[in-house]
């Protein structure tokens, strides 16, 4: 025994127990794993196989929210609050801008508006130019307004967007028509149901209550009722349900028109509009990465539309009224406030939903009924701290639309978020080639912002670690290794890098375009 123990000692054997070298050897296997694991990890992030989020599965969220369920909100109220401005959705402004001047008839506002403005000044043009004898006033002050309150010259950004930003926008299109057509004949074949919808939904409450089956049936409680709806919407499509009782604030000061309403109208709050069931979905992660250019909103309107309107004429079918609010059939209310306060996820610095599973690639949609339903919670997985330390969406944005600043009162409203420029916002997404106007698709939009948000990214281990671990930490010091993975796995682009430059057919985007929309590949051109 002395003499074998001996042998050992001479060779070295004997310096290292057994139990030493298993957990020498495992240490190093386990080391070697991770490090390859990390590798494989950050490869199969460019698989589309791990491209998880736009396969629709009805087995139920892809991510436990009740850890992170609050009693309340993750906004702070910060004073008397109010509804939304009905002038402040810049779209729908833009489209009845003509409204609130005195052109004369026969001619365009472009026309009007040319001997009347400074163009190469737009900022200095007077709010007189606004000249409706009835709708011009309240134009002006809610200009005026919104400048004083929040520090945004939206005159000079409508003025911007009339003068110079649509009819390069047509320049841009007729360049690029046959670089977009699959492109386009994708977004139109998404938005096939959109003018249907769009067409069943008129004034409330007859709109309401109309198809419902004559036989109300009551549920066994309201905990049983939503169970049921959460997995019919899975179903139908739909990868995030969730239920929330509506706060009368999200609805607007006045009609946005279309539904049965005027512009402007006055309406009322129907006593039926009780709950929302929101549903959410993202849009494919190989357009989202092909954004601006390659993406479009519309994809996700198409989906979700979709999505409500089977909603709708299942709570229809079980007797209750229903009213589908998505922008295939139009608002009565705002989207993301809702989506927040029903626990999808948090408003982020570019001021829409973003979620624990999604990020930034959302598009939500709801129905609003009295079924009775138990609401679910909202949720607070430190996303405000996360954006306080981020700001990537800001420095990629191409109009600098998004603040580097703090949460403030979001238009004077009463209520704590982020305010994004919106006159600068909706100028990008007319910057950007798309649109079908023969099929009622309008400007392609922007969207760099859902695409760059690190809890935007793929499936694969490495970035759902990563999102879990910074949203349990409440030092932020993981934020910062998240951003900085963001920006040294995905890249990072200066906002120069999304302007298109006239006559190149080419436009700077997140990653690149997807493969099956290369139109030279797979047609003639004319």
């Amino acid at each position: 025994m002395s003499s074998e123990k001996s042998a050992q000692e001479e060779s070295g054997v004997g310096k290292l127990s057994r139990r030493d070298f298993f957990k020498v050897t495992g240490a190093g296997a386990v080391a070697a794993g991770l490090a390859s694991s990390a590798i494989a990890g950050h490869a199969n992030g460019k698989d589309p196989m791990t491209h998880l989020g736009w396969e629709k599965e009805a087995r139920g969220e892809r991510f436990n929210r009740r850890p992170f369920e609050k009693d309340n909100p993750p906004y702070r109220v910060l004073g008397p609050t109010r509804n939304i401005e009905y002038l402040s959705p810049t779209m729908f402004r833009r489209n009845a801008l003509a409204e609130y001047f005195n052109v004369p008839a026969g001619t365009t506002l472009v026309q009007y508006l040319t001997s009347r403005v400074n163009r190469n000044n737009l900022a200095a043009t007077p709010l007189t130019v606004i000249d409706h004898p009835v709708n011009g006033r309240e134009l002006i002050d809610f200009y005026q307004t919104v400048r004083n309150r929040d520090g945004f010259d939206l005159w000079a950004e409508d003025l911007k967007w009339v003068m110079e930003i649509n009819p390069r926008h047509s320049v841009i299109n007729a360049e690029t028509s046959f670089e977009r057509i699959i492109k386009d004949a994708y977004v139109g074949a998404q938005r096939t149901y959109n003018p249907h919808n769009s067409s069943r939904v008129t004034r409330p409450p007859e709109s309401d209550f109309a198809g419902c089956n004559p036989t109300r049936y009551q549920p066994r409680g309201p905990r049983e009722m939503s169970r049921l709806i959460k997995k019919i919407g899975y179903m139908f499509g739909a990868p995030i349900v969730r239920i929330t009782r509506l706060n009368p604030d999200w609805f607007h000061d006045r009609h946005l028109g279309g539904r049965g309403f005027t512009r402007g109208e006055r309406f009322t709050i129907q006593p039926h509009w009780q709950f929302a069931i929101v549903m959410g979905t993202p849009m494919s992660w190989e357009t989202v990465y092909g954004n601006p250019l390659w993406g479009d909103s519309h994809e996700g309107y198409g989906m979700i539309g979709a999505y409500v309107a089977k909603m709708t004429n299942f709570v229809k079918n079980l007797g209750w009224p229903a009213r589908p609010n998505d922008p295939g059939s139009g608002y009565d209310l705002c989207a993301v406030p809702i989506a927040v306060d029903a626990g999808c996820g948090e408003q982020g610095r570019m001021g829409i939903c973003v979620t624990p599973e999604f990020g930034a690639n959302f598009r939500p949609g709801m129905v609003v009924t009295n079924l009775p339903l138990e609401p679910d919670k909202p949720i607070d997985f430190g996303l405000k701290k996360f954006c306080e330390n981020c700001k990537i969406c800001a420095e990629h944005c191409p109009t600098q639309a998004i603040t580097y600043g703090g949460v403030t009162n979001i238009g004077g409203r009463g209520y704590e978020g982020w305010m994004v420029d919106p006159g600068k916002c909706h100028n990008a997404w007319h910057s950007v080639p798309g649109g079908i106007p023969a099929m009622g698709v309008p400007g392609s939009g922007c969207r760099i912002c859902q695409a760059v948000c690190p809890f935007t990214q793929k499936a694969n281990w490495l970035h759902k670690a990563a999102r879990n671990i910074a949203m349990r930490d409440p030092t932020g010091l993981s934020h910062r290794a998240l951003v900085w993975m963001e920006n040294a796995f995905y890249g990072s682009n200066p906002p120069e890098h999304y302007h298109y430059v006239d006559g190149s057919r080419e436009f700077g985007v997140v990653n690149e375009q997807p493969w099956w929309m290369k139109s030279e590949d797979f047609l003639v051109r004319p």
